[in-house]
């Protein structure tokens, strides 16, 4: 009897909390229909879910319908496994019979061989030729399950932490790698070799060995909670944040990225590893140059929890993250990105509070006092007296952008505003001179109407702030 081979799908995401498509954003209606990506479970048009493809992995031996990006993701990673299986594949009977095994068709005893070979310290020189032998081995997916039993895995775990050569090390980190695409293994492999090996593979000079490693440290993450809780106490979002990646690696980064927040729900440490080794930057730099919605998306939600920690902020600060969030609080493609950006300005505006309102924060306020969803109303809530109050008697309101700001504060629909502009006013009313400019700035007309409003709090605001201007 053969054992079931578990297979590790991605969740669909539910028909009802989709209203758009994940990456155009056309909405959908009766006849423009819901279709989900069998990669990653994401709901998506005809147009953007109309590649396909086969993914064995998942468990899917025919093409099935998926997004561009994981369209992408598979063709890529299909490729780079095949081009090094093509570059081996020449030499690889010579190799065998310079280990004295002329079986066309290996036997255990032959694979039993190669390990033995492959531990045995006194001779390099068939250290390394059964370690190519068996990297090359690995490439075959019906090898794995040989090449995963407890004794070879031992064997290949001794390698790793002891070999002083570097062609047998890159080898058999090959193998191991080769050895992490069958996620039947996955769980086993994890165990008895741990992840530095794809940890060391994210700072070669191989693009696609960085590419194939990261791919596999994201599928560990989805695993469970035990082995995903293991990878964030290693070196990896270390090694993960300092790579150096090709621009248009940003898709397998992205990946990364997601799952990291993906397993904070279970055990709250991928936004602490995150935020300890500075990757607010670097997330900051993926939404600027991607160009796929989705993975704009999947970075915006990062930086908006992200954004919650000083350190982070500051970070996003620098890598001139208020301009980037202000630019995507007016991008009509996303309402979900506007949302999310508008959020993150106004938790960043703990820290720079005058750049905050020069750079049109206020608007950003504003959407999230008229969002449908609660949660947007109580943050603008939270941050409008703590700004505000910070700023009463900043002198950027007497400049002419903040008098044209304070008139458009007071005409506002939303009293918690009103009763900020009008206490604003009172602090600056202090100075005669401050008066000046603000009578001449026509504030007395829109405030004498605020001093009628039927919210006490503003109406006794208001009064206080036109009875300090005509003393």
């Amino acid at each position: 009897m053969t054992n079931k081979i578990e297979v590790f799908r991605p969740v669909w995401e539910e028909d009802n909390q989709a209203n758009s498509c994940y990456n155009c954003g056309t909405k959908f209606t009766f006849t423009k229909r819901r279709h989900h990506c069998r990669l990653c479970g994401n709901i998506f048009c005809n147009t953007c879910s109309s590649y396909r493809i086969t993914a064995s992995h998942l468990g899917y031996h025919s093409a099935v319908r998926c997004c561009k990006e994981c369209y992408q993701l598979e063709k890529e990673g299909i490729e780079a496994k095949s081009n090094l299986k093509e570059a081996m594949q020449t030499n690889f009977h010579q190799l065998l019979k310079a280990l004295g095994i002329e079986n066309e068709e290996l036997l255990i005893s032959d694979y039993n061989l190669l390990f033995e070979k492959l531990a045995n310290t006194k001779n390099r020189f068939d250290q390394e030729i059964a370690a190519k032998a068996i990297s090359y081995l690995s490439f075959d997916g019906q090898n794995h399950w040989i090449l995963v039993k407890n004794v070879y895995l031992t064997q290949i775990n001794f390698v790793l932490q002891n070999s002083e050569n570097k062609k047998i090390f890159d080898k058999i980190k090959l193998t191991v790698l080769n050895l992490s695409m069958n996620k039947q293994f996955q769980p086993r492999l994890v165990r008895a070799v741990g992840f530095q090996p794809f940890i060391d593979l994210l700072s070669e000079d191989t693009e696609k060995f960085k590419l194939l490693a990261l791919t596999s440290l994201a599928d560990f993450l989805r695993l469970n909670e035990y082995i995903a809780e293991k990878l964030l106490s290693s070196e990896c979002v270390s090694a993960l944040v300092s790579a150096d990646f090709p621009l248009g690696a940003n898709q397998y980064l992205d990946r990364a990225l997601s799952i990291f927040l993906y397993s904070v729900s279970d055990f709250k440490r991928g936004l602490e590893e995150l935020d300890t080794h500075g990757a607010a930057g670097l997330i900051v730099t993926l939404l600027v140059n991607s160009e796929l919605m989705d993975i704009k998306l999947n970075a915006a939600h990062v930086l908006h929890l992200l954004a919650d920690r000083p350190r982070s902020r500051k970070l996003i600060i620098k890598n001139d993250g208020m301009n980037v969030m202000k630019n995507n609080a007016i991008n009509k493609e996303s309402g979900k990105l506007v949302r999310l950006s508008c959020r993150i300005l106004a938790k960043i505006s703990i820290d720079i509070p005058e750049s905050f309102i020069q750079n049109q924060g206020i608007s950003a306020l504003i959407s999230l006092l008229r969002s449908k969803h609660q949660s947007d109303k109580s943050l603008a809530e939270l941050v409008i007296p703590q700004l505000f109050t910070e700023l009463e008697n900043s002198p950027m309101w007497l400049k002419p952008k903040g008098l044209k700001w304070l008139v458009r504060l007071i005409k506002s629909d939303f009293p918690l505003i009103q009763k900020h502009a009008a206490l604003i006013m009172v602090s600056q009313a202090a100075s005669n001179e401050n008066k000046i400019h603000l009578v001449c700035a026509g504030v007395l007309i829109p405030l004498t109407e605020l001093a009628m409003s039927d919210n006490e709090q503003v109406r006794l605001a208001a009064k206080c702030a036109r009875g300090m201007l005509l003393l």
